[in-house]
């Protein structure tokens, strides 16, 4: 099985991605309307705590593994928090 890593709009960090060796088989994608469909996929979530982001991971059933650091932007803190506390991951 795949990883799919999702890069949104930073098509940089696709082609970075895109162009780094890899040692198991993986999936590259920029925006896409299809989240809910590739979500579905998916065995778990990988990713910021965004809102967006956990509100998908949590209606596909996907534990979340997120985190909360001096890079995390202040306000997505507390979603980082509330995964944890409703035991989402």
């Amino acid at each position: 099985m795949p990883l799919v890593l999702v890069c949104g709009h930073n098509e940089r960090l696709a082609q970075r991605l895109r162009a780094l060796p890899a040692s198991a088989p993986r999936v590259v994608l920029g925006f896409s309307t299809e989240i809910a469909m590739h979500m579905q996929l998916c065995d778990f979530f990988i990713g910021k705590p965004g809102p967006g982001c956990l509100s998908e991971a949590v209606q596909c059933g996907l534990p979340i593994v997120t985190f909360a650091n001096r890079a995390t932007i202040p306000q997505e803190r507390f979603n980082a928090d509330w995964v944890s506390e409703q035991g989402l991951g």
